[in-house]
């Protein structure tokens, strides 16, 4: 008893020494609590949340001001109205907590010149009192004969002031090296009248083959500042070469995810034809929207530069033999104005890092099948410096319109054999008898497991061999296959006894790994209804054989080679049309002519002994 009670004591003192140090841990002086301060724009940055979903800002009296969410992030910024000098504290529904004393004076107003347009700009915050002069020098990086866009853009902050006059001025100044400044800004008394009002200047310049030695002066003032942006020129650091291409994938998901199972470079399309027999009549066929991508590519790039750039890429799809823009990869066009007619992204990609867009293909219903060429090229925004380009291969690949006939027609056969089977079942099992059936049932149970280890070792050898996979493992489930089919033949060589072994060897992988589904009435179907065929064909097998001797060894091999051979074909077309997966012309060869005929007439020669002893002991 007392073993017990000391024994308890001191799980329980472990537990409590446990709980103790985790607690201690969790509150250890150097974790990261919530923090909060303003912007210079005069937002609300509140940083740190830790895991917090929801921030609310309550004033010194707890009333509530306003309420943002994180979405997932670790920040969280709010714009409401604040009191200068006032103390706001900031709750999470997390249940921390800070307190923040807003600035002196509010921002009053906000001046940004972008140059180049795109890039980050030159701002800069004024407040009352505003200062009376301000000097600021902007380098930007250019190359000789490049073309800039620039933009200075005013934006009103507070309504403290609720007319605000602003003149803008803009002026040359030493040797431009033959450089033109387009357009230059002179507006007098542009007035700002409400809080997040927003008056915007953009200009053109065109560097000459030298770079200016010279400045160009950017003047904003008023009556109570006058702040200037100089701008001088210098070689610049992004030149080609430094951005680079670190990988480009098609096709893609929206998230730029590869698709498993579609090759590389090409864009499958269905075929034209089952869209217009569909139409014809009078079906509308499920189809792609005009109007949205057709698939979708993934471009990473590498900035080995010193500095963060934003960079606008451009994809296009080209005519291989004009190499130039084809009408059949434009994106769609709008009634409405603006916006453009090009496939572009926008990236920032900072210094030494590897930034990811995601473009669109667009592809136009009636474009052709063939080879064609696709191109990216990639600028820094606001300039016309290509400092990337590249361009790859990619085919546009439709189904053949033989290939779909032929499935049609396959189909068409299917449907007669199985009409067939349903119309006689009964007068074909009487005339088979209960000791035939139980030994084809038998038979064909015996081959789904030597088809069932044949596919397992195939499988296993698929990952070292990959496509040539066919020439062994696909010998070995060939020879498996038929050596039971040959069997078959030797013991009842009737019409009928490939499709009741074939079932139920069917049956018994589709009731073992629940594989049942539509399309096997064409994969299974064709291969049963191709060996009915062509046995009865080359004489193989009889509505009513006599006990005469076995089927011949040599249309037994040919009659099952071309069925197998077809079967295989047909496959292959299946998987073409039904799941658009395309394979090579050598591929398609290869499978038919040697998985499908030599290999089965290898199987059939080495089943003969196998079909003769069976035959003997048969009563």
């Amino acid at each position: 008893m007392k073993r017990s009670i000391i024994s308890t004591g001191l799980v329980l003192l472990i537990l409590v020494g446990v709980v103790g140090l985790l607690r201690c841990c969790a509150s250890t002086p150097g974790s990261v609590e919530l923090a909060a301060a303003f912007t210079p724009q005069g937002a609300l940055r509140v940083t740190h949340l830790g895991g917090a979903m929801e921030v609310r800002v309550l004033d010194a009296g707890g009333l509530l001001l306003a309420t943002g969410k994180a979405h997932g992030r670790d920040t969280a910024e709010l714009v409401f109205s604040w009191t200068p000098g006032s103390v706001y504290r900031i709750r999470t529904d997390a249940g921390s907590e800070a307190e923040v004393r807003a600035p002196e004076s509010p921002p009053l107003l906000a001046l940004r010149l972008h140059a180049p347009l795109g890039q980050p700009p030159t701002e800069v915050i004024l407040r009352d009192p505003l200062p009376k002069t301000g000097e600021h020098r902007v380098p930007v990086r250019v190359s000789p004969g490049e073309t800039l866009d620039i933009m200075l853009e005013i934006e009103k902050l507070s309504d403290d002031r609720p007319d605000l006059a602003v003149d803008v001025h803009s002026e040359v100044t030493g040797d431009m090296g033959g450089a033109d400044l387009s357009q230059a800004w002179d507006a007098a008394d542009e007035a700002l009248s409400f809080e997040f009002d927003k008056h915007m200047y953009t200009a053109r310049l065109r560097m000459g083959k030298t770079l200016p030695g010279g400045e160009v002066m950017v003047r904003v003032s008023s009556d109570d500042f006058d702040e200037r942006f100089h701008l001088s020129f210098e070689p610049a650091a992004l030149e080609a070469g430094t951005i680079r291409l670190a990988a480009w994938d098609m096709p893609t998901d929206a998230l730029g995810n590869v698709k498993t199972g579609r090759p590389r470079d090409q864009v499958v399309m269905p075929n034209r034809v089952w869209g217009r027999l569909a139409s014809w009549v009078g079906i509308r066929p499920m189809g792609h929207e005009a109007t949205e991508a057709y698939t979708f590519q993934r471009i990473d790039v590498k900035n080995g530069g010193n500095y963060p750039v934003t960079l606008l890429i451009a994809g296009e799809g080209l005519d291989p033999a004009t190499r130039r823009e084809s009408r059949f990869f434009d994106p769609p066009t709008w009634d409405a104005g603006g916006g453009t007619n090009r496939t572009v992204a926008y990236l920032r990609v900072g210094a030494g890092e590897t930034g990811r867009c995601v473009l669109p293909v667009y592809v136009a219903p009636d474009t052709p099948a063939g080879e064609y060429l696709r191109r990216i090229r990639v600028t820094a925004l606001g300039s016309d410096h290509v400092l990337l380009e590249e361009e790859r291969p990619f085919a546009i690949v439709r189904t053949k319109t033989w290939l779909t006939l032929w499935v049609a027609g396959v189909a068409a056969l299917i449907a007669l054999w199985l009409g067939g089977c349903l119309i006689f079942y009964q007068r074909l099992v009487r005339s088979f008898g209960v000791r035939t059936l139980v030994l084809l049932s038998l038979l064909g149970s015996l081959q789904f497991c030597l088809s069932f280890a044949g596919g397992w070792v195939s499988s296993v050898l698929y990952a070292l061999l990959g496509p040539f996979n066919c020439l062994v493992g696909g010998f070995l489930t060939e020879v498996l296959t038929y050596l039971i089919v040959t069997a078959i033949l030797y013991l009842v060589p009737r019409v009928g006894a490939m499709t009741i072994a074939g079932v139920i060897s069917y049956l018994m992988g589709g009731i073992m790994f629940g594989t049942f589904g539509l399309a096997d009435l064409l994969f299974v179907g064709s291969a049963l209804a191709f060996r009915e065929i062509f046995l009865l064909a080359f004489g193989v097998t009889r509505f009513h054989p006599g006990p005469g001797k076995p089927p011949a060894l040599l249309p037994m091999m040919l009659a099952l080679g071309f069925a197998d051979a077809a079967a295989t074909f047909t496959n292959l077309a299946l998987f073409a049309v039904l799941y658009r997966l395309f394979y090579a012309p050598w591929f398609i060869v290869m499978n038919v002519a040697i998985t499908g005929f030599l290999y089965t007439c290898v199987g059939v020669w080495l089943g003969r002994s196998l079909g003769r002893s069976l035959r003997e002991v048969r009563p």
